[in-house]
This record gives structure tokens, C-alpha cells and sequence, in this order.
């Protein structure tokens, strides 16, 4: 059961689950090939309506075409939406495939056109959580109940033909979508492992990369500013009070970073009491003077200081490696940061101004 209660009220981070997405070489494909599912339904549309199937619902079948196209258009920019984008995209989705389904005559045909259904349970799964998950396979069945019911009542195949389209129908709906909803949970899972830290919640290393590559290729700042933050003596913290205070300083540290971060910025531990912040621009200075400012707290269990080094670099017409980029703006900042501890600590260096803050 812990198992159920953990799938269920696990909230994946959209934002996160986009950007992981964009800075994927394959995944980041994926809006035209949705793109194409799109225009593939108004191409069966179209088809359709010189069928005996339209009989009378060539306006409808019009339509649904035409809004497919609409929605094909939309994806074929080759970006991925908000989450509100995105929800509002799967509700589209949900309405329009049914009402072009039942603004055809009943028949066995119509029945299998349900099983469309599960790709719009793929999508959601790719980039939802649970919830979203179940409210679209409950909203499934419940379209796949009313055909069935719609078809069998009209008697325009024998009954048997008919219930055993529905369970075929049902199959393709449920097993295809829970397989891989439990496939790509697992993956989601192992990829935030890797991305992120487990004890702060923060971006390790390898997740800044991830989405400081994703910031440059889809925002493309003019500059780009680094903040290295190293916590003072904290090892006094571990050796005086135990590792477990020591975590919980930690992950304090990381909830004010996270709080007071500008849109856009992108926060790690890179190890130990050692975080990074990168921010787009190149005016970090206030940033950093209000991170050693708002770490200290004089009511904390375990009062601590920090200091902070920054590094700015003019990436206007950066065209490279950006891992290349960003370690290089990584040292600069790491170097400033310890020449901010060599300055007794909480304050702020910015690198290549030889200017300190002093302590605050």
C-alpha cells in the first residue's frame, strides 16, 4: 500500500520534466511528433468523409479536421507548452477525439476509433503525474462504454462481433497506457536520482548542466552569472552537534536558495556545503549580498554564515559546449568564493572587480 500512496501523491515537477525534454537530443523532437499525430487524424478525417461512414456528418468530420490541423500547427512550433498549455491540451484532446467519433454513425469502426484514447494516455504519461493519469484513463473508459453501448444498441453487427471489438478495444486502452505509465514512472524516477540531490532537493552537477543547456538553448541570455556559495566552518556544525543537524542546515541552506532565486536561475549542491546558483544577466551582486544576508539567521538551531563568489560572462554570442562554458564560469566563481572565506568569510567576491563586500 505505501507502494500505491507513493505513486499517488507523487508530484513530479512539470517544468523540470520540459526542460529534461528540451535538453535531450531526441526528446526534444518530441512536440513534432505529436505534431504529426495531429495532422494524421485530420488526414483520417478528410478520408473518412468520403466514406458511407459520414452519412450525413461531413460538416463534422470537417471540423474535427480542421481543429486537428489547428492543434498540429501548435505543436509543429517545436516547443513544449506551460503545464496549464499542456492540460488544457489534453482536455482538447479528450473533447475532440469523442465528439468526432460519435458524430458518426454507430459501427464497429467507430468502436476501434476509441482506441485513439491511448495516445493522448502516452502523452500524458510523458509529462504528468498520477492523477492526471487516472483522470484521463477513467475519462477513456467512459467514452469507450458509451460507443460500445451506442453500437450495440443499434444492432449494425451481431452482438458477440460487437462485445469482443469492445474488449479488444479495452485492451489496447489499458495495458498499452499502464505499461507504459509504470515504464516511464520508473525512468522519471531514475532520471531524478540522477539529476538531483536526494538530501536537499536541489540540482546536483550533472542536472545544472542539464538545465543550464536547456536556458541557453531556448532563452539565450546576453550574460550569464555563477554564484559559487560555500557555508563557513561547517564542519563545526557535523563535529559539535552530529551529522543529522548538519542535514537539516543543509537542506535550510537549499530551501532559502530555492525561495529566494530569481526566475529563470538554476540551483545545485555541487557536494558537500558547497552550492552554485546560475542566473541570466549579469547583475547577480544584490542576488548574492541577499543569499549571505538571508542564510544567517541569528534564531536558527545552528546559526552558520556563507560565502559567496560570482562570475559573469557575456554569452551573447555563445555558439559552443556548454558544459565547456559553464565549468569555466564554475572555477572562476569557486576561485572568488574562496577568496571571499580568505576575507574572513560571509560576504560576497565578485570575480575580476578585486572588490569584497567584507563581512555583513
Amino acid at each position: 500500500m505505501s507502494a500505491l500512496r507513493d505513486w499517488w501523491s507523487a508530484m513530479p515537477d512539470y517544468d523540470w520534466i520540459r526542460d529534461y525534454h528540451r535538453a535531450h537530443p531526441l526528446l526534444r523532437r518530441a512536440p513534432y511528433v505529436t505534431a504529426a499525430g495531429c495532422f494524421l487524424v485530420a488526414v483520417v478525417a478528410v478520408v473518412l468523409i468520403f466514406s458511407p461512414v459520414a452519412d450525413g456528418a461531413t460538416a463534422q468530420l470537417l471540423i474535427a479536421a480542421v481543429s486537428a490541423v489547428g492543434a498540429g500547427c501548435w505543436w509543429a512550433r517545436g516547443t513544449f507548452p506551460s503545464r496549464r498549455g499542456s492540460l488544457a491540451f489534453i482536455v482538447y484532446a479528450g473533447v475532440a477525439i469523442p465528439v468526432g467519433i460519435l458524430s458518426t454513425p454507430p459501427s464497429t469502426l467507430s468502436l476501434y476509433a476509441v482506441a485513439i484514447m491511448v495516445t493522448v494516455g502516452n502523452y500524458v504519461t510523458a509529462m504528468h503525474d498520477a492523477r492526471v493519469f487516472v483522470a484521463q484513463e477513467a475519462w477513456s473508459l467512459l467514452v469507450a462504454v458509451v460507443v460500445f453501448a451506442r453500437v450495440l444498441s443499434a444492432g449494425v453487427a451481431p452482438a458477440p462481433e460487437v462485445i469482443a471489438t469492445f474488449v479488444l478495444v479495452l485492451g489496447l486502452l489499458f495495458t498499452a497506457s499502464t505499461l507504459n505509465h509504470v515504464f516511464f514512472t520508473a525512468l522519471r524516477n531514475d532520471a531524478s536520482r540522477a539529476l538531483f540531490d536526494q538530501l536537499t532537493g536541489l540540482r546536483n552537477r550533472r542536472g545544472m548542466h542539464t538545465a543550464v543547456e536547456a536556458l541557453m538553448r531556448y532563452h539565450r541570455p546576453d550574460h550569464l552569472s555563477v554564484l559559487c556559495l560555500d557555508l563557513d566552518a561547517f564542519k563545526s556544525v557535523n563535529d559539535r552537534f552530529g551529522h543529522a543537524v548538519g542535514d537539516e542546515v543543509l537542506r535550510a541552506t537549499a530551501a532559502r536558495i530555492e525561495e529566494l532565486s530569481p526566475p529563470g536561475a538554476v540551483s545545485a549542491r555541487l557536494g558537500g556545503e558547497e552550492f552554485a546558483v546560475v542566473v541570466p544577466g549579469d547583475d547577480a551582486r544584490a542576488f548574492a549580498r541577499c543569499l549571505v544576508t538571508e542564510i544567517h539567521r541569528a534564531n536558527d538551531r545552528t546559526p552558520v554564515t556563507a560565502s559567496v563568489g560570482v562570475a559573469v560572462e557575456d554569452v551573447a554570442d555563445w555558439d559552443g559546449l556548454c558544459p565547456t562554458m559553464l565549468g569555466r564560469l564554475l572555477d572562476r566563481a569557486d576561485l572568488a568564493m574562496y577568496r571571499a572565506k580568505r576575507d574572513g568569510g560571509n560576504n560576497v567576491v565578485v570575480d575580476g572587480t578585486g572588490a569584497t563586500d567584507g563581512p555583513l
